[in-house]
């Protein structure tokens, strides 16, 4: 350590211990009223919370002491006090070794550090038993609510340094301290010279260049409260908080014009309203004094009293910068958007489709004319005149139009007679016939198949498209803030201790509230954060995510609405006649924060050949959803991968996907069973969808819209169950409506168990029931 690094650690120490030392020797001579005066000692016993040395704090509090008058029995009490004092610092030292790791151990601390301040006023109550205990009672009463008063000051000085915005009991701590402060410095004012005008004009300046005009007002009146409890006259209220005013209004970049303000304010009420006592030129000498002292302080001090939140300026965020990004991404989306659906375009028109019959039959009778006959070295026997050119011809074309309806296979009894009889090369035809349409109809398999991937591919491309302009015309809406909402969360945390640096408020387009809070990481993790900001906004909030910020010790926290329902399932599955794998396959899946799906689907057959078809596609569908493809274009994909893979795959498909915000719920059936909605009165049923997935090359699937309420059930079946009720759905539906179930899985075991009654134990078809239950949050 340099020499200089060393001066300036000493000169250092020496300024904190001589700080310590005013306070102590102002606190020792303030009094609320004779004989009570338990603020020094409050004070050096709320100190500890900065780590002073306590020999030095207890040597200080004595030597102040001594201020207030030297006799015996001070000596003795104050010497009792220090003592007591040592004892705590003693025991606290021991606490924090053995309970180091216990979270309450501050509370701990304080309870100790209270119980140990009341014992150090043994010494005041002993001396006072001639008729006056009542004043010590009072001491010991008001010292501790300075003594908390003291601990919440400090706190906050030694963690945030006044650089984030304090908490309501710090304010009114840091209020209770300032009138404490004013007390004793009216002890020092005389007719010559007032301590507390000067302490008021250096405040009002350092408030309004630094703080803000509102808290400026406030601790001036503090200051005037101080001084009026002291004087009896309450004419310093008014008179410090137009100094507040006054700079405020006269504030510059020059302080000089502001300095000039006060100055002419206190001319003004010395010499016209003539509220001070013994008005002269050297009354203004505070005012100069003080003004010097705002003039003189070093930029470190300013730093230190920085309200503005500088050094969380890099977590707050710029709405403008949001919003030009959101612009940003939106149009690069709508180019995506029309990118992609020219390319399924191209895709599209790249599919040649599928030859008729007849189309084929042409084809085939070209190229046996062209290879057959035009070879044939007796065609000018058969086709002596132009007519018999086209009788033969068109001969051929009835013969290719027989085969190709059969399937490439003629014969000789397939031909006209004018073919047999004129033509020599007949049987060479009907061959060279059935060998054009086999190749014909082979090339149709391959182009039909090539066509599939193509549609497939072109569906894919379209899904993403109409996914990336979606997500365009979501980003596209820009970012409004709600300011005045924000401010009202702030000062709501605030008052229950949570101390929010920035909050930003916006609403998406569906005009639920986004909610971004910057906090400490302990207060992020508090319970009571989300019920705050939603009794704040009227709207039920939820946490969705904490994040560290960039700077150690803060996270921000996102808020959303929360659900107005939650949804529990219940499930129940019987193989046919009790397999040992069951053809059906069931999914619940969460689609996004507000959306689930909930699907059966029924693989045509039994056993491991319609489990591995119901799987696959149950498991195509879900990664489709999971995507946001619209439920059209899933459907198709579906259906043509399915298609394209050449495999005998089909499935009956029922799926519902539900909204726990607004309790909608769609149902979307390919083949499937008929659903139902167990109301409390009734049950609907949800009507079954067309041909199973697979089976055609397009698919249409039947799409039911319905609004649930609380506590309504969806029940969704395979075909099992649907054939175990003789395929009656209205007996079906009168079953469950008579029920008396409260969960989902209930109603889902006594749907199966009733379905294996009514088949003879033993089921006919893999029989599977889901069940989900709609229930509405409640706080």
């Amino acid at each position: 350590m340099t020499k200089k690094e060393r001066f300036l650690r000493v000169l250092k120490i020496f300024f904190r211990y001589f700080i310590l030392a005013a306070v102590f020797c102002v606190l020792a001579i303030t009094e609320i009223s004779e004989g009570v005066a338990p603020f020094a000692l409050a004070f050096l016993f709320g100190a500890r919370i900065i780590k002073n040395n306590p020999i030095a704090a207890a040597v200080l509090f004595f030597g102040a002491s001594l201020l207030a008058g030297v006799s015996r029995e001070s000596l003795i009490a104050n010497g009792l006090a220090v003592a007591v004092f040592m004892l705590y610092v003693l025991t606290e030292k021991i606490l924090s070794a053995k309970l180091k790791r216990k979270k309450n151990l501050d509370s701990i601390k304080n309870a100790l550090l209270s119980l140990f301040y009341i014992f150090s006023n043994a010494g005041f109550l002993f001396f006072e038993i001639d008729g006056a205990i009542y004043k010590t009672l009072t001491t010991v009463i008001i010292g501790l609510i300075f003594l908390f008063a003291v601990i919440s000051v400090l706190g906050a000085l030694k963690t945030k340094k006044a650089k984030i915005p304090w908490t309501p009991d710090q304010i009114i701590s840091l209020f209770a301290v300032i009138v404490v402060l004013s007390i004793g410095f009216s002890a020092l004012n005389s007719f010559e010279f007032s301590v507390v005008k000067l302490v008021a004009v250096f405040v009002a300046l350092v408030g309004i260049y630094y703080f803000d005009i509102k808290q400026t007002v406030i601790l001036l009146i503090c200051i005037g409260l101080g001084q009026a409890f002291a004087t009896q006259n309450l004419n310093y209220v008014a008179i410090y908080a137009v100094y507040a005013i006054v700079s405020s209004v006269f504030k510059s970049k020059l302080p000089i014009m502001s300095i000039i303000a006060i100055f002419l304010a206190d001319l003004v009420f010395g010499f016209y309203f003539d509220a001070f006592f013994n008005y002269d030129v050297l009354s203004l000498l505070p005012i100069v004094l003080g003004s010097a002292l705002f003039l003189s302080l070093p930029k470190k001090v300013w730093a230190f009293l920085d309200f503005d939140g500088s050094r969380l300026a890099g977590f707050a965020i710029s709405k403008n910068t949001i919003n030009r990004n959101r612009a940003g991404v939106c149009e690069s989306l709508n180019k995506l958007s029309n990118v992609f659906g020219e390319m399924q375009n191209v895709y599209r028109n790249l599919v040649k489709g599928t030859l008729s019959a007849e189309e084929s039959a042409e084809l085939a009778t070209a190229c046996v004319l062209q290879e057959v006959c035009d070879k044939c070295p007796t065609k000018h026997l058969c086709k002596r005149e132009p007519k018999d050119d086209k009788e033969i011809s068109d001969a051929i074309l009835n013969t290719a139009k027989i085969g190709a309806m059969k399937g490439g296979s003629v014969s000789a009894l397939d031909m006209p007679h004018i073919l047999t009889i004129k033509c020599q090369q007949h049987l060479k035809i009907a061959q060279n016939l059935n060998k054009q349409i086999a190749g014909i109809k082979n090339k149709i398999v391959a182009t039909n198949g090539f066509d599939g991937s193509k549609i497939l591919m072109a569906n894919l491309l379209d899904g993403t498209s109409k996914l990336c302009a979606s997500f365009a015309d979501e980003i596209s809406r820009s970012v409004v803030y709600d300011s005045v909402k924000a401010d009202f969360v702030k000062d709501e945390l605030l008052y229950f201790n949570i101390v929010a640096s920035d909050v930003l408020i916006s609403k998406n387009n569906k005009g639920e509230f986004v909610v971004s809070v910057l906090v400490g990481r302990r207060d992020a993790k508090n319970a009571a954060l989300p019920k705050i900001i939603s009794k704040a906004l009227g709207v039920k909030m939820q946490v969705d995510s904490i994040d560290d910020a960039e700077t150690a010790g803060f996270s921000v926290v996102s808020l959303k609405n929360s659900p107005r329902y939650k949804l529990i399932f219940g499930v129940a599955q019987v193989a046919k006649e009790y397999n040992r794998t069951c053809g059906d396959s069931f999914s619940f899946l969460r689609l996004t924060n507000e959306q689930s799906l909930m699907a059966v689907c029924d693989g045509m057959g039994a056993g491991e050949l319609a489990n591995r078809a119901s799987t696959l596609t149950l498991s195509l569908l879900e990664n489709f959803y999971k995507a946001g493809f619209p439920t059209e274009i899933i459907m198709s994909s579906v259906n043509q991968l399915l298609t394209v893979s050449k495999q005998e795959i089909f499935s009956a498909l029922d799926i519902c996907i539900l909204n726990s915000a607004t309790g909608e719920a769609s149902f979307i059936k390919v083949g499937g069973a008929d659903g139902f909605i167990k109301r409390d009165l009734e049950t609907d049923i949800i009507e079954a969808g067309s041909l199973p997935i697979g089976v055609l090359d397009e698919v249409r699937p039947k799409i039911t819209k319905a609004v649930l309420a609380d506590g309504d059930f969806v029940v969704l079946t395979s075909d099992g169950i649907d054939e175990a009720f003789s395929g009656d759905r209205v007996k079906l539906a009168n079953f469950i409506n008579n029920l008396k179930v409260r969960t989902p899985q209930e109603l889902a075991d006594v749907i199966m168990q009733e379905g294996l009654n009514r088949s003879g134990k033993i089921m006919r078809d893999d029989s599977t029931v889901i069940v989900a239950k709609l229930i509405e949050i409640i706080d």
